[in-house]
């Protein structure tokens, strides 16, 4: 038990203590007295009013906060036949108190009522090592209770719940500090955090309290609806118990849920977004309402992407045609539009092939698309601006490939079973589809198909991400693509500044 009473032999000597006589306590030692308490200990103020008795109990929980609760009873609800008995059984057991050094008596404002006098003498002399609590001035225990717990110093690190990520994108919780023991009321810090989609309720900022190797408790919990992005933030103690931050572009309100409700919703990992050369090859032969149909999906999917985007981003834009296996005919299949340029630049150049759409000279070859040599233009576009050997990174970042399109590839040579005619050039698109999955070990493939999604070519197309070319859902599609945040991936707390 923490042994904090205070010789009543003399007064105290501490400045702030000037109206106090012998025996007396005022707000500096109530202050002492309360910072003196261990986890779980408790001290008892009874305050003798006119017409009831008050009892308040001061106790610090295991976060290092002191909490004080009240409790009154009237003179009549503790007397018997008008009169308290002569062993005054019911107000020692209304009081109750720790133990007679952590008493402390008070006379209330209003204790001019003989009887409330009489008891607070009688009390005194049965409490012989009670003290006597004195308000300054015109102030009432709650008064003087409310300003000393609130300039009580903190006995345990505050600490604000973050998330930090591993290399591999693995979420962990942290703490960062906010305030050591011993800081006061108004202390104030700067940190910088980085708060990331959230669902809902938005971010939440927890402050735990820390008293050695693990956190002892909660102290607080406050969230908002806070947009992406980094803060500087300045956080100020309050009052023990309380902390407040400023530099968010938005409110803090108290959050209610369990910490178990909301730590539960934090994902496993956070998505760790690297540059990206998004690379969209639009089929454009077919008629015209399929053509802008592609070129629809097309442009849906960019402007997703240009907005959703976290890193940096390069587009390149193809369209293919089919080879008219015609002599009278110019075999143009593959057409590079813009490359490794900015989505308003892409999507530009889309709105002017929807124009074009209905004006186009038709291939008369309709059973297949030059998918093959879009591979290979690909493949040679990547190579092209990627010097040195193989296997070395790309200077616009991870390639991602999306098709949209309806037709099957040309086969390098005519297929016996579907009697498809052979790509002009010769290209084998099975061929150059491994040669870029193999030599772009990060690159993945999004189909976005008007046609058989189960060819083969198709298949492989989308072995990233495939979606139907009239059931776009293109936010999910950009995400299975690892192109912007997944709809799941909700982050409830701030992230670490790394």
């Amino acid at each position: 038990m923490v042994g904090w009473a205070v010789s009543v032999s003399g007064a105290s000597d501490n400045p702030e203590c000037l109206e106090c006589r012998n025996g007396e306590v005022c707000t500096a030692e109530l202050i002492s007295l309360i910072s003196g308490l261990a986890i779980g200990e408790a001290f008892t103020i009874a305050e003798f009013g006119m017409d009831r008795l008050t009892r308040w109990e001061v106790r610090i929980d295991r976060c290092g906060t002191p909490r004080v609760t009240a409790r009154s009873e009237g003179w009549a609800a503790l007397s018997r036949r008008g009169a308290l008995n002569d062993n005054e059984t019911e107000i020692l057991h209304f009081l109750a108190p720790w133990d007679e050094s952590h008493l402390l008596l008070a006379r209330g404002a209003d204790i001019g009522a003989q009887q409330a006098g009489l008891e607070l003498r009688r009390i005194r002399g049965r409490y012989a090592r009670a003290r006597l609590l004195v308000p300054p001035g015109a102030s009432s225990v709650d008064g003087m209770l409310a300003q000393a717990t609130a300039r009580v110093p903190l006995s345990q690190w505050y600490e604000l719940v973050v998330l930090e990520r591993s290399r591999s994108g693995r979420l962990r919780p942290a703490w960062q500090p906010l305030f050591e023991p011993g800081s006061l009321r108004g202390a104030t810090g700067t940190l910088r955090v980085r708060c990331e989609p959230s669902g809902p309720a938005g971010t939440t900022f927890a402050v735990v309290a820390r008293n050695g190797a693990r956190p002892t408790g909660l102290v607080s919990m406050m969230s908002a609806k806070v947009p992406a992005g980094t803060y500087t933030l300045t956080a100020t103690l309050r009052r023990p118990g309380t902390v407040s931050f400023d530099g968010l572009p938005a409110s803090l309100r108290e959050d209610s849920r369990s910490w178990a409700e909301i730590f539960g919703t934090v994902p496993e990992r956070l998505t760790v977004f690297e540059p990206v050369h998004l690379i969209v090859a639009v089929e454009t032969c077919g008629s015209a309402d399929q053509v802008t149909a592609h070129l629809d999906r097309a442009d849906q999917l960019i402007r997703n992407v240009a907005d959703g985007a976290e890193g940096p981003l390069r587009f390149t834009l193809l369209t293919y045609d089919s080879h008219p296996h015609d002599p009278r005919l110019d075999d143009e299949p593959v057409t590079v539009l813009s490359e490794a340029g900015r989505a308003e630049a892409v999507l530009s150049r889309l709105a002017v092939l929807r124009e074009q759409a209905h004006t186009r000279r038709r291939s008369r070859y309709s059973r297949a698309a030059s998918i093959e040599c879009m591979l290979a233009e690909v493949a040679s576009l990547l190579q092209d601006s990627r010097p040195g050997h193989p296997g070395e990174g790309h200077p616009y970042g991870r390639p991602v490939l999306v098709t949209v399109g309806t037709r099957v590839a040309f086969p390098a040579s005519r297929d016996p079973r579907t009697e498809i005619l052979p790509c002009s050039a010769g290209h084998d698109w099975p061929s150059y589809f491994r040669w870029l999955a193999a030599d772009y070990g990060a690159m993945t493939f999004g189909a976005i198909c008007g046609g058989d999604p189960g060819a083969e070519v198709w298949q492989l197309l989308g072995k990233d991400a495939s979606a139907e070319l009239v059931a776009l859902d293109a936010w999910q599609f950009a995400a299975d693509l690892r192109l912007i945040r997944p709809v799941a991936e909700k982050i409830p707390f701030p992230m670490a500044d790394q």
